[in-house]
């Protein structure tokens, strides 16, 4: 995801970039078929909800320069909406797995970069919007070069709502004058930005404590 988004920034077609999230969730589940199968239907209802709302994900990023920005917005707001379906399904038919909740925040984290990208493309903001639509995949990069992956944080009250601010925000541009949605937008990408660095703050002080007591 970051290769395509570098690419994007270099004025690659933003279908390349879809292209390599669409093998890379297809190589994912290759990969966990046999666990998938050992729910039913195909994967279990929690993780066809998020399949398909991957799908309407890739379909509307692809057509996003044929579609009304209107058709853009409820496209999106679809996939945004839905997210809370699968986990409800997942926890009424006890079908909850590592699987299928990795798979949920993956679809979370290509929905803020494909927004980001499509406002990028239109040239509604410019590349500051890309590295904050991107930050759920650069952090995930830098807590693997530090060694602080298994780390856990602190928990973060406020996480959830800053994420919840954060992709309103992408999707204000579609519908809202962009007199007001660019500031909203930037005010987003600050707060989701910030979100990122106190969780790897969190990390980093963690891993100093358990160093301190080897």
């Amino acid at each position: 995801m970051l290769t395509g988004t570098v690419g994007l920034y270099h004025g690659m077609a933003l279908w390349v970039l879809l292209g390599l999230a669409a093998a890379s969730f297809v190589l994912y589940l290759l990969t966990n078929r046999q666990r998938l199968l050992k729910h039913t239907p195909w994967g279990g209802y929690a993780n066809l909800v998020t399949l398909a709302r991957l799908a309407l994900l890739l379909l509307a990023g692809s057509q996003f320069a044929k579609w009304h920005d209107y058709g853009l917005f409820a496209a999106f707001l679809v996939v945004v909406v839905s997210d809370g379906i699968d986990g409800y399904l997942a926890r009424k038919y006890k079908q909850t797995t590592v699987l299928g909740s990795w798979l949920d925040i993956e679809t979370d984290a290509l929905l803020c970069l494909v927004l980001a990208s499509v406002h990028y493309v239109q040239d509604t903001a410019s590349a500051w919007v890309l590295l904050a639509g991107s930050l759920r995949y650069i952090y995930v990069w830098v807590l693997f070069a530090a060694g602080m992956e298994q780390i856990e944080a602190p928990s973060q009250p406020y996480a959830r709502l800053v994420g919840i601010l954060f992709i309103s925000s992408l999707l204000g541009p579609f519908v809202a004058p962009l007199w007001l949605a660019i500031p909203v937008l930037a005010l987003g990408c600050l707060l989701v930005g910030g979100s990122f660095l106190h969780s790897f703050y969190g990390k980093w002080r963690a891993k100093q404590a358990v160093n301190a007591r080897h």
